[in-house]
């Protein structure tokens, strides 16, 4: 999957004026990038494409950690970042394969309609970000992934749910997400 998260950072970048920021699912993971030595540095949204590459390396899988609605969170946080350009069209693209594992009431992290049900919390941030004019898009992979889940998020914020059960498929999927995304911005 880091691979094809690389090719559509290369995609978004590749049009001018378009910014990419990442976040990981864990609830627990600070906002810097950590693969620089300077653990100060913090950029939301960036067009450093060796930095984004640099992060996409740097993610690890721990099980019982996925917290859908602290990314969701999060990526409505950069995207509303004083930073960030107001007048651009904005775009949350979610992979996964619909396991909400975690949810937590900091307010900072999915707070906002908390519920204590991990995969209704990623939906209620999903519907805030679609509120706030950030389209949620949803890319289920795997055997097996939740797609009813995603399905609920991608509806709620007012995208499309994407499913692959390969990596080729995931790869055409995000090179299609990708275009689509700077078409519109």
């Amino acid at each position: 999957a880091k691979y094809v998260d690389k090719i559509f950072v290369d995609v978004v970048l590749n049009s001018s004026g378009n910014k990419v920021g990442l976040v990981s699912y864990k609830s627990d993971v600070p906002y810097e990038f950590g693969c620089t030595e300077d653990s100060n540095w913090v950029e939301y949204l960036t067009k450093n494409e060796t930095k984004l590459k640099c992060q996409i390396d740097s993610y690890k899988a721990k099980p019982g950690e996925r917290c859908l609605c602290c990314a969701i969170k999060r990526g409505r946080d950069f995207l509303n970042d004083t930073y960030s350009n107001s007048s651009r069209k904005k775009f949350i693209v979610l992979m996964s394969d619909g396991t909400a594992e975690k949810t937590t009431p900091d307010l900072d992290k999915c707070g906002e309609n908390y519920t204590g049900n991990p995969g209704q919390d990623a939906i209620n941030q999903a519907c805030l970000a679609k509120q706030e004019g950030i389209t949620v898009h949803s890319v289920g992979f795997g055997i097996g992934a939740n797609l009813t889940l995603l399905q609920e998020i991608a509806d709620c914020g007012g995208g499309e749910l994407f499913s692959s059960t390969n990596l080729s498929g995931l790869e055409e999927i995000y090179k299609s997400i990708a275009k689509s995304i700077i078409e519109i911005s």
